[in-house]
């Protein structure tokens, strides 16, 4: 306004009396601006020392994702300093820590599922009331190319769970490209797998994530299963088999409930049959292995995928390369310790 006024009429020609207030004016406009840049790097000032605050605590210290469940490695820092926000939720380093990085869930749940319209809703009813006693967890369903309403079934259950993440196969895959397509997109601490045609009881879950206490690897053991005859018993020759071919000491693989923990993933190779040989790659690997009876139940909804032809000659083929490949394989990185230099001297 100024540079105007002096512009129009110059110092001289100015109106009478404005010269006084051109000059008060203008005062007041410049300490306005002064104040409100002071006002701003105090601001400034006091934003940095709340980010600076607590920083060797946040920033380096943090505590394991669940009690009794050592999944945290010790040097990883980004982990520990999502758990550590987690403990400093009103301090401003704390809120933008969780924003910008989310802490990653204790538990992932993957199912995969294939032509499960009738049988999904109620295993998933089931399972959310499981998921939110375990606390924080994620659960990956994984639609496996259905040809009938089990995608748009999967999609309603997200839309009113947040903690749902839906992944919609273009064409059907099979059960173990399914799973392991869901085991890597996991991110919690600790994986579990279910099947999708409601004879896994997930109220079994708490108690194989407790045994990861002292395994790595968890399977369940169908101790009453409940199909036919000639089913059980193609299961049992089929698992006597394998467990003396493969020496994975595990009497029942091919039970669709199993937890391990995020990192025994590593042992795993794609494979169509995936879920009757995860026991013996993570055994291969050198991780422990336990079993824990579950709770089998009859299919109710639904029709199974698997005929008993398909269940003999597929898993006959896959265990003879099976055989080979964990003779052949080493230890998995993370099984192997490494010697200190002090003791090496």
């Amino acid at each position: 306004m100024r540079v105007g006024l002096l512009a129009a009429y110059g110092p001289a020609n100015l109106p009478a009396g404005t010269m006084f207030h051109f000059i008060v004016c203008g005062l007041w406009v410049d300490l306005a601006v002064a104040a409100v840049m002071v006002l701003l790097l105090a601001v400034w000032c006091a934003f940095r020392r709340v980010l600076m605050h607590h920083n060797r605590s946040i920033g380096i210290y943090g505590v394991r994702p669940f009690d009794g469940l050592r999944t945290q490695p010790k040097g990883d820092r980004v982990a520990h300093a999502r758990a550590s926000a987690l403990r400093h939720p009103r301090t401003l380093h704390g809120y933008i820590r969780l924003r910008m990085n989310p802490p990653a869930p204790h538990l992932s749940v993957v199912i995969p599922f294939f032509n499960e319209e009738e049988a999904a809703p109620v295993l998933l009813t089931e399972l959310r009331a499981v998921i939110e006693r375990l606390g924080s967890a994620e659960v990956l369903l994984i639609d496996d190319g259905s040809s009938d309403g089990t995608g748009r079934v999967l999609e309603e259950v997200a839309a009113a769970w947040p903690a749902v993440r839906v992944f919609h196969f273009e064409q059907n895959q099979g059960q173990g490209a399914a799973l392991f397509f869901g085991i890597h997109q996991a991110q919690g601490a600790a994986i579990a797998l279910l099947d999708g045609d409601g004879q896994n009881d997930p109220a079994d879950l708490p108690a194989l994530v407790d045994a990861l206490n002292g395994a790595d690897f968890v399977t369940g053991i169908r101790a009453k299963r409940q199909d036919s005859t000639l089913r059980r018993w193609m299961s049992r020759s089929a698992n006597a088999v394998r467990s003396r071919v493969l020496r994975d000491g595990v009497r029942d693989a091919g039970c669709g409930l199993k937890v391990f923990r995020r990192e025994v993933r590593e042992a795993f190779v794609p494979l169509r049959t995936l879920y009757s040989f995860l026991p013996a790659m993570a055994g291969a690997a050198g991780f422990r292995v336990a079993e824990r009876p579950v709770t089998h139940r009859p299919r109710t909804r639904g029709i199974s995928k698997y005929g008993l032809w398909v269940m003999l000659w597929r898993p006959l083929v896959d265990m003879l390369g099976m055989a080979w490949f964990i003779r052949r394989r080493g230890a998995s990185p993370s099984r192997i310790e490494l010697r200190s230099r002090e003791a090496k001297s």
